[in-house]
């Protein structure tokens, strides 16, 4: 049977739910997620933003994915008056 790991985390990096990992907050929007057991082969990985109040341009970007853990970088664009700013989550 095929290994799946899935789960929650918060923005500060600490599992609100799942198991089978853990995560490492490298800096402010940026996530290293270590695979208790590693895959065989680098598995596919998805990541989405699901707070309250996420606007449809928050994202997730699934930045590296190997065998024994996965890059995940998060970033909110900001609708200001005259332009947009983007803010790392």
């Amino acid at each position: 049977m095929p290994q799946t790991i899935s789960g929650q985390v918060d923005s500060n990096g600490s599992v609100i739910g799942g198991k089978g990992f853990t995560v490492t907050k490298v800096e402010t929007g940026k996530y290293n997620i270590a695979f208790s057991n590693p895959f065989t082969t680098a598995p596919a990985v998805v990541a989405t933003i699901t707070q309250d109040g996420a606007w449809t341009t928050d994202v997730a970007v699934v930045w590296q994915a190997a065998t024994g853990h996965a890059l995940l970088i998060t970033e909110v664009e900001l609708a200001i008056a005259g332009g947009v700013v983007k803010a790392a989550r």
